[in-house]
């Protein structure tokens, strides 16, 4: 039961983490309507810590983007256990940024998908 928990250690909330994460030197991947981009770091409290964003340029209304993050942040606490595993192998730790591209809402089920295909490139990219 505890691994399906999102829990606070695991969500970016420092500045210095969010700037090494869009600095030079992290990778991207896109399945619209999601960006995900990562980067590898040596010391972090969990194997895996992300971030959401959601442009207010492309959702104007809160409760539109507050949608949004709850539905991403569903689907990745549902299917981040294979990726925990995965990273915990290896010595470094992760970070991961999930930033809505999208200009339209999409169904829960859409985004879950989405974040399915991007953990598995995710975790195949680590297993080599």
């Amino acid at each position: 039961m505890g691994k399906y928990r999102l829990r606070k250690h695991e969500r970016i909330s420092k500045k210095k983490m969010i700037n090494t994460l869009f600095e030079g030197g992290s990778k991207s991947f896109c399945i619209y309507p999601i960006r995900m981009v990562y980067t590898l770091i040596d010391n972090s409290d969990s194997p895996v810590s992300i971030l959401i964003t959601v442009p207010k340029r492309k959702m104007k209304n809160a409760v539109d983007r507050n949608r949004i993050k709850r539905q991403v942040r569903e689907a990745y606490r549902q299917k981040k256990k294979d990726l925990i595993e995965v990273i915990e192998k290896k010595e470094n730790n992760i970070i991961v940024g999930f930033i809505y591209v999208g200009d339209k809402l999409y169904s829960s089920e859409r985004v879950s998908k989405c974040i399915d295909s991007l953990l598995c490139y995710l975790i195949e990219k680590y297993q080599e």
